[in-house]
């Protein structure tokens, strides 16, 4: 019984360690498989070399990856030597040695060449075993396939040798850029400059340093934006806020900037800012120096510039020319007729051909300063328009026309148009449609015809290309049989001082001030010429449909009422005629030639005066300042205001500010006594 039972013990032991063993396999089994399956999710495979048999033991993704199947691998380090590259085989015999005499751990990339040619590189490491004295006896590790991350890491030296060559041999200057701090890009945009012009270039290349007249790239580097840009200038500030207003991009902008020496150059900027959590960190950038290409354009420019000022100053030589000899004859008219009035003062009927023709030639003198102020003015409408008969006007144009025109040349009139009234200015039409005639007439030496003929049309129309609103238009065609125009002539004809006529013989403003009143009359003008063949001048006016009414002629006489008028004028003599003409009218006249004097005069007595007649360009103080300070002794003191130029606004503002009407030197009896009757129909109206 006692040796049964010692048996039976004894197999319960066994079954026991049999069972403990058996686990300690299963957790074994276990481990080989998480160990087999992290290899493989780390794409390495496993690699045993026993130095005494020199037996090698390969996983079989390495076999496959060296090229080898498992009939024909050798299974020894040759096997291993056999496949890596020729370059790379001392490098290997070099590290195995120094594994195994325990110097370092196997840590190894090279390159193996497969049976086909293809190279692949191969990530190993590994460690050597060793028995109870420290002698290696065998070598264990992992490799791994990196070919991939090889190449690209190749690609990327590549690519940044070339990178770093381009930069170096570039003539652009390539530079990143950096704030001392991220830039708030929700700052306002003048404290974000603030901020950049503290920050620096932190790399860049030769060709950006060359730019600012230094030899190195890391002489440049560090120095403060502030120190590089023209900060004095406007110029600099305005090419940031651009860049910053399109969320720090820039793209062909232009910026000023200093050289070391304090030179101004102009770089051609493309950048880009990396924005991060809503500041700016960095600007990455490129430049080309373009100054050369500016400086050019400056000097193009001013070039241009003088010669505009060349042919301003031609033009304006012309210009004196021809209203030298245009007031030259007038002035020798006034000059003659003086004379005859000297010699012979008691003949009456002298005497009042004297005085009128006297007065045409001052009429006439003042139609060319018109014309120059018409031209200076370049007014897009008109002021006060009225009903303008076309028909009645065109008549009257002819009428002149044939007691100033050539004998020789045959004049026509032909109205068709149903309705002739157009709303403009009746003076300016009636110039222009004269100037007209007298442009055909002087292109015509020898003889010719003039016709003038109305019709209506309606726009647009085919074969019209007018820049007018659509609707019924009265069209006068002015049409001569004279030399015509070249080309280059009818591109030029309506340019202010353009003139084919001989030095002194035209002022060239002619046809431009018919342009400028054609304009002004929501009108269009349009020529056509040939050499040789004449000219035919087409005008367009819209129609306007209220019938034209009688114009009424002041008649030069005395007003009803005797006005105690004041006059202002700082040129005595204008002052002394104007106060002589009013006097001829029947009206008390007290005459000023200094304003000071005449608003002094009037706050002493302003029940003395009914009127004001004043000049509005004088020294002291305007008429218009005058008018104004008169009126706040008397709100409701009329005034007419006198002018020899206007382009300036002045007499619209003084019409806007109380003046009852403009009455523009030169003027005589007819134009005053019909600024009278205004002024005093205004007051009786108040």
């Amino acid at each position: 019984m006692g040796e049964a039972s010692e048996i039976e013990a004894r197999q319960g032991e066994l079954e026991l360690e049999l069972q403990r063993m058996s686990e300690v396999v299963e957790r074994l089994e276990r481990s080989n498989q998480t160990y087999e399956l992290a290899h493989r999710l780390a794409g390495a495979n496993m690699w045993e070399w026993t130095l005494a048999s020199d037996e090698v033991r390969w996983d079989p993704g390495l076999l496959e990856l060296f090229g080898y199947t498992t009939e024909d691998f050798p299974g020894n380090l040759e096997a291993v030597r056999e496949r890596l590259h020729p370059a790379d085989r001392e490098a290997w015999q070099a590290d195995v040695q120094a594994c195994l005499a325990g110097e370092r751990e196997h840590r190894l990339v090279m390159r193996i060449v497969r049976p086909g040619g293809e190279t692949r590189w191969i990530r190993a490491v590994g460690d050597t075993v060793r028995d109870e004295s420290g002698a290696p006896v065998r070598m264990i590790g992992l490799a791994l396939d990196v070919t991939e991350r090889c190449r690209a890491q190749e690609e990327l030296r590549l690519s940044e040798e070339r990178l770093a060559s381009l930069m170096k041999h570039s003539t652009e200057g390539f530079y990143l850029f950096e704030p001392p701090s991220p830039v708030p890009i929700d700052l306002p945009i003048e404290e974000q400059i603030d901020l950049l012009y503290e920050g620096a270039v932190v790399e860049c290349n030769p060709a950006m340093a060359r730019m600012y007249g230094l030899s190195s790239p890391e002489e440049l580097i560090g120095k403060p934006m502030r120190e590089l840009h023209d900060t004095e200038n406007p110029e600099s500030r305005e090419f940031l806020r651009r860049a910053i207003a399109k969320g720090y991009r820039s793209s062909g902008e232009v910026s000023r900037e200093l050289t070391q020496e304090g030179e101004v150059v102009w770089f051609a900027n493309s950048l880009t800012g990396v924005i991060e959590d809503g500041h700016l960190t960095r600007v990455w950038g490129t430049q080309v120096d373009v100054s050369e290409r500016v400086r050019a354009n400056q000097a193009e420019a001013e070039l241009r510039e003088r010669l505009h000022h060349m042919e301003k100053l031609n033009a304006i030589g012309q210009l004196a020319s021809g209203v030298a000899h245009d007031f030259n004859n007038q002035l020798a008219g006034i000059l003659g007729y003086a004379e005859l009035l000297a010699q012979a003062p008691h003949r009456v009927d002298l005497v009042k051909e004297c005085a009128e023709q006297i007065r045409l030639l001052a009429k006439r003198s003042g139609g060319l300063t018109e014309q120059l102020l018409t031209f200076g003015r370049r007014e897009k409408t008109v002021a006060k328009p009225v009903t303008v008969d076309l028909h009645a006007l065109l008549q009257d144009v002819v009428g002149i026309l044939e007691r100033g025109i050539d004998k020789r040349i045959e004049l026509e009139l032909v109205l068709e148009a149903s309705a002739p009234q157009v709303s403009g200015d009746p003076a300016q039409l009636q110039s222009a449609f004269l100037n007209l005639g007298l442009n055909a007439r002087d292109a015509m030496p020898a003889g010719g015809r003039l016709s003038l003929r109305s019709r209506e049309v309606q726009l647009p129309a085919s074969g019209l290309a007018l820049d007018l609103e659509p609707g019924t238009y009265l069209e006068v065609q002015v049409t001569d049989t004279g030399i015509g125009m070249s080309p280059e002539v009818r591109r030029r004809i309506f340019e202010p001082f353009f003139t084919t006529k001989e030095p002194g013989e035209g002022t060239g403003m002619g046809l431009a001030s018919v342009f400028g009143a054609i304009e002004a009359h929501r009108g269009s003008i349009r020529v056509e010429s040939e050499p040789g063949a004449g000219a035919r001048f087409s005008i367009y006016l819209p129609q306007h449909d209220t019938p034209a009414a009688a114009e009424a002629v002041p008649a030069a006489s005395p007003a009803q009422t005797t006005v105690r008028a004041m006059v202002v004028d700082d040129e005595r003599v204008v002052g002394r005629v104007t106060a002589s003409l009013l006097r001829s009218l029947g009206h008390e006249v007290t005459l000023y030639v200094d304003a000071d004097e005449a608003l002094e005069r009037y706050r002493a007595d302003p029940q003395a005066f009914d009127l004001l007649l004043v000049d509005l360009q004088m020294p002291k103080r305007s008429g218009r300042e005058l008018l104004a300070q008169m009126r706040e002794v008397d709100p409701d003191f009329e005034a007419i205001v006198i002018t020899g130029h206007s382009y300036d606004g002045e007499a619209e503002r003084a019409i806007a500010e109380g003046a009852c009407c403009v009455v523009s030197k030169p003027y005589g009896l007819e134009e005053l006594s019909a600024a009278l009757e205004r002024a005093l129909s205004s007051r009786s109206s108040v």
